[in-house]
């Protein structure tokens, strides 16, 4: 056999070896690509190191467990998988020894390395602030040089030893190190709250993997039983027998242990994908580490089997799933039946309006009263950092103001992330008042907002939801979500299950005499960019223009869950795709299904201002010009002063006109241009509504008096100082108790949010 010693390839000139290092990285390359982007998403990414706190953090026993199992897995799979496609590969083999021999090994090594890489980032460690790319690549050079040396001294100290203690103890020894990797795994599993023993239990780890990886050769060819040996054999000529070249006879059991453990963990993956509760306690990491490890393993195997029987079995199973995809719709949004349900029968915005005013009667009519504010909401989208904070944000205000804030409540309008705050916040307000109890509303809305949404939706996109397009016999990821929001927390939780109710619960705005606000969540038509509106209030297009009314495409008798309608709103690809309406549409004598396909409402309009902004031109409109209103208001309709409140969750974004490369330029243009008109489409509609209320009251001397510039309010979690740079909130749909300890201070420190409730509470007293 030719030498392995050496990666790079001795013949040849400079251009002819480079051309064969990246011939050699093609052969492996879905299994570098999974790797690439596991690192990618571990270490340079936010959400990836508050995953990993959020690991540290998990309550259940065996999180830490799993976790390493995945670590351990995907090491293994990734390497064998590795070697047996090198054997399929004899003409590279005989020019590259080196590079097909240590690939699979390195590729191993390396899972192990950016594990280590990615924890010593993790928020909170010593090494975190000196993480940056620099040292990055230092520290690969740096597991480079490392692997050479631990290779070259296990195969030295492993002959040493052999020569003067002999193979049978040497046998011994290295079956106990296998044991004693099960035993790491278990005990700094167990321990995995401190991120230096999850570190050091994977650098011990990645040792005792080379050290197994590199002797197992000469272990399972001379102490392997002979029982063993021929039943792997007999196995692997049954699936291997035509190829023309044969795998080594040393290899036959290490096929067979790797598949035994293969098995079970395929047993806990899909156990992940089926059951929610075991997935949410499984934690993001460990389902995502054995969801790569098994991709590894399928898409390796496939390809050996497709050089075996000279099938491509690839090209033909991505055709079956195209072919599926035609014929069945996987991604339709979930409905179901109810027969007395009817949104034609919401009520309309005059008469909301007229409701609202009727209900401050009082305070309109007391001289005393200077101010009646009519509050609008509109949030910024961003998953569950925008809900945690929107909900945080609209309790606080609730509670400072001692209910006067929810009280003057017009409109909550957002998407996404923010249309789930309102959405909490509004369903926890009805629910107190329906009992007629006070609640902390930021208390109850923290405990619900705090579930981990997003690992069973993981589970699902990797899991079932492949083979969806041929047999669609699962909820889709984006239905998972949805179940998330509706069961995923405890049961004990205020809210659990209240987001399975129907959407129409909320179509009776007036609970036990007590208005509850419009409620409006901003979604977008795919086909045609349209903007698109699931409100408890119907919608009439000569006043919000064009707009989709979603809820009046939907069918009598079909109800939509609560959780299904903030989704619509959230359907941010790639995780949650856009989810399809069918519209019978009727018109001269003649039906037709039209298809509706929604995504997140952020495509269009991220705060939900362009709402907002209409209403109160609508709202200006019928308070001069609407008859009933003049004839019993009068005068007092002065009193009225449109109060906006923008809580939003980004950092002011600073200008930044580099040079582009010219082939990025000639590629890519429209791609960078719609790109950067996702967030100022957004910025836009925000300007445009601060704009407007801010002319509306420039010289306002009665909001100045109380020390208001103007009547808009913006409520950031994130501060203004340039000091503040640094800090990052991670957006995600799972948030670590840390950060979400670092959201609930920055709230309690907001000095805007504090001023808001000093006004609200001078407007208080006055109206008493």
């Amino acid at each position: 056999m030719a030498k392995t010693y050496n990666i790079i390839p001795s013949r040849g000139n400079f251009f002819q070896r480079a051309s064969l290092l990246l011939k050699g990285v093609k052969v492996f390359f879905p299994s570098t690509l999974l790797l690439i982007f596991f690192s990618i998403c571990l270490i340079l990414l936010p959400q990836g190191s508050d995953l990993l706190t959020k690991t540290s953090e998990n309550q259940h026993w065996y999180p830490g467990i799993l976790v390493l199992t995945g670590l351990f897995f995907w090491s293994y799979v990734i390497w064998y998988t590795g070697r047996i496609i090198a054997y399929f590969q004899k003409g590279m083999y005989q020019q590259m020894p080196g590079m097909m021999f240590h690939y699979p090994r390195i590729s191993g090594f390396y899972v192990y390395t950016m594990f280590i890489i990615a924890f010593l980032g993790k928020p909170g460690l010593i090494t975190a602030p000196y993480l940056n790319s620099l040292s990055i690549f230092i520290l690969l050079l740096l597991s480079g040089a490392y692997y050479w040396l631990l290779n070259t001294s296990i195969k030295k100290v492993s002959v040493l030893f052999i020569r003067r203690c002999g193979f049978a103890r040497f046998t011994r020894i290295y079956h106990w190190l296998f044991v004693v990797n099960i035993g790491l795994i278990i005990g700094f599993g167990l321990i995995r709250h401190s991120s230096y023993t999850i570190i050091l239990a994977a650098f011990l780890m990645q040792a005792l993997f080379l050290f197994l990886v590199a002797n197992r050769k000469r272990v399972n060819e001379i102490s392997a039983p002979l029982r063993a040996r021929d039943a792997s054999r007999f196995i692997l000529t049954k699936i291997f027998g035509s190829a023309q070249q044969r795998i080594p006879r040393y290899e036959d059991l290490t096929f067979i242990v790797l598949n035994l453990f293969a098995a079970i963990a395929v047993i806990v993956f899909v156990m992940s994908v089926f059951w929610m509760d075991f997935s949410i306690g499984f934690g993001t990491l460990g389902v995502i580490l054995l969801a790569f490890s098994f991709y590894t393993g399928l898409f390796n195997l496939l390809r050996v089997l497709s050089w075996v029987y000279k099938v491509n079995l690839i090209f033909f199973m991505v055709l079956l799933l195209f072919i599926g995809s035609l014929v069945n719709e996987t991604h339709k949004v979930y409905l179901r039946k109810e027969p007395a349900t009817d949104y034609d029968q919401r009520i309309i915005f005059r008469t909301y309006a007229i409701n609202w005013l009727a209900q401050h009667e009082a305070a309109l009519m007391n001289d005393s009263v200077a101010v009646v504010p009519m509050i609008f909401v509109h949030s910024d989208g961003g998953a569950s950092r925008s809900g945690y904070w929107v909900a945080s944000v609209l309790g606080r205000l609730d509670s400072l103001s001692q209910g006067y804030f929810s009280d003057h409540l017009f409109v909550l309008s957002g998407a996404s992330g923010g249309s789930l705050g309102n959405t909490t916040f509004y369903a926890l307000l009805k629910k107190s008042i329906e009992q007629g109890r006070q609640y902390n509303l930021t208390q109850q809305a923290r405990s619900f907002l705090k579930t981990d949404f997003l690992t069973f939706t993981i589970s699902r996109m990797l899991g079932s939801e492949i083979s969806n397009y041929i047999l669609p016999v699962t909820d889709d990821r984006a239905r998972t979500l949805e179940r998330s929001l509706e069961t995923g927390m405890s049961e004990q939780d205020s809210l659990y299950g209240y987001f399975a109710r129907g959407f129409s619960s909320f179509n009776n705005v007036k609970v036990n005499d007590r208005l509850l606000p419009i409620l409006c969540i901003n979604t977008t038509r795919m086909q045609d960019g349209k903007p698109g509106i699931i409100s408890n209030v119907r919608m009439d297009s000569t006043i919000y223009g064009n707009r989709v009314d979603v809820l009046s495409l939907l069918p009598r008798g079909r109800e939509l869950n609560i959780s299904s309608a903030v989704i619509m709103g959230a359907r941010f690809p790639y995780l949650s795709p856009a989810g399809r309406i069918d519209e019978e549409w009727v018109q001269a004598d003649k039906k037709e299904l039209r298809k509706h396909y929604f995504v997140d409402g952020g495509y269009f309009d991220n705060s939900g201002a362009g709402v907002v902004h209409e209403m109160i031109m609508e709202l200006q409109k019928l308070l001069e010009t609407d008859l009933y209103i003049k004839n019993r208001y009068a005068g007092a309709l002065q009193k009225i002063r449109f109060t906006v409140v923008h809580v939003y969750n980004t950092q002011k974004s600073t200008e930044n006109f580099k040079k582009t490369q010219p082939i990025i330029n000639d590629l890519a243009a429209p791609l960078i241009t719609l790109a950067g008109s996702y967030s100022s489409q957004t910025s836009v509609n925000d300007s445009r509504l601060k704009i407007f209320i801010e002319n509306l009251y420039t010289n306002d001397s009665l909001l100045q008096s109380y020390g208001l510039k103007n009547n808009y309010h913006e409520l950031n979690l994130y501060r203004e100082d340039p000091q503040a740079a640094s800090e990052a909130y991670t957006m995600n749909w799972v948030i670590s108790e840390a950060t979400l300890n670092r959201m609930d201070q920055r709230l309690n420190e907001n000095q805007a949010v504090t001023e808001l409730a000093r006004v609200l509470n001078l407007w208080k007293e006055k109206s008493q």
